[in-house]
């Protein structure tokens, strides 16, 4: 699973995506922006201009949440069409090479498709809105001062840095979830074969032991990788608050030496907390899709080509057929 693969499955359709994810952040930063001014106007006593750019505001808010969910429909349609698209690759992969392993083919049709999709494919979306937040949010600020920029791009490089320290222990506490998985899946099913045996010698108590033994090894692994990915939310949600308000401390300084306006220090802080909220969430998911990549490696493996070659059961070489009683 790749992003070149989720292109590659509707190109039209992934362009469509992103431009109208362009459109929804200019529309969202659009919205914190206009605020600027229609607090500037009401510190002026101009209650009209102030309710004008309030309604401009209001119109750039409803637009951005019409435009979510219109991508979050299109975005979603492209998974699923990419998710068949393995599925089929899968299906093709172990017709051909004769895998018999019931309870691996079973991880990878289903159990592991919805850990790439909430492991994957979700964070990588939300990886590219709050990038665009980010850049678009930065732009805002620049245009207020400058010092607002080199804060926040020194915080953002502390939070993005963060996950690189849990990564390692992150992807193998995510793989070894998938692995324990299988052999629960693979327990049930040479056990569940054997069941009229272990009814005729009443030995239920060697079914329960075998699936509880697979079972706790799975509820480990869980507890395992929730508690890794949520240590590095953690972490970062610290250094999110702290920035929000050093930010802050900044605006309100610079207001205070006149360097910028009264309603810069307001959509600052507005700002800050969107840049600092996106930095958060960045770097979760990036957490989230690096955890992801050995099982993402795993998967592909299915994508190789195989090639297929048919046996030739041709009527020529057939020296004579006979048919009875039909």
């Amino acid at each position: 699973m790749s992003i070149n693969g989720i292109f590659r499955t509707n190109k039209a359709r992934f362009i469509s995506t992103g431009i109208l994810l362009i459109l929804e952040i200019m529309c969202l930063t659009g919205a914190t922006y206009f605020m600027t001014p229609a607090f500037n106007y009401i510190k002026r006593n101009k209650v009209n201009l102030f309710l004008l750019f309030i309604v401009v505001s209001a119109v750039l808010q409803f637009t951005d949440t019409i435009l979510n969910s219109v991508i979050t429909i299109l975005y979603n349609q492209q998974i699923q069409d990419y998710i068949h698209k393995i599925r089929s690759n899968i299906s093709r992969s172990v017709f051909i090479k004769g895998n018999k392993n019931v309870a691996e083919i079973q991880n990878n049709l289903n159990s592991n498709m919805q850990e790439l999709t909430s492991k994957y494919t979700t964070p990588l979306l939300i990886l590219c809105r709050r990038v665009l937040t980010i850049l678009f949010s930065v732009g805002v600020l620049f245009t207020f001062n400058w010092s607002l920029v080199a804060l926040t791009l020194l915080l953002s490089f502390i939070g993005l840095y963060l996950p690189k320290l849990f990564e390692k222990v992150t992807s193998s506490a995510t793989f070894m979830v998938t692995k324990r998985n299988e052999q629960l899946l693979d327990t049930v099913e040479k056990w569940a074969s054997g069941l009229d045996e272990l009814r005729r010698y009443a030995s239920f108590g060697s079914y329960k032991k075998a699936i509880k033994n697979s079972t706790s090894g799975l509820k480990t692994a869980t507890i395992k990788d929730c508690y890794w990915g949520n240590l590095a939310t953690a972490a970062t949600s610290i250094v999110s608050l702290l920035g929000i308000v050093l930010l802050l401390a900044l605006s309100i300084y610079l207001y205070a030496t006149g360097q910028i306006v009264f309603g810069a220090v307001i959509t600052s802080g507005i700002f800050a907390n969107q840049i600092m909220n996106a930095i958060t969430y960045l770097a979760d998911s990036l957490n989230q899709i690096k955890s992801s990549q050995k099982l993402r490696q795993e998967i592909k493996k299915f994508q190789e080509p195989v090639k297929f070659v048919a046996k030739n059961n041709s009527s020529k070489k057939i020296a004579q057929i006979e048919v009875n009683n039909l």
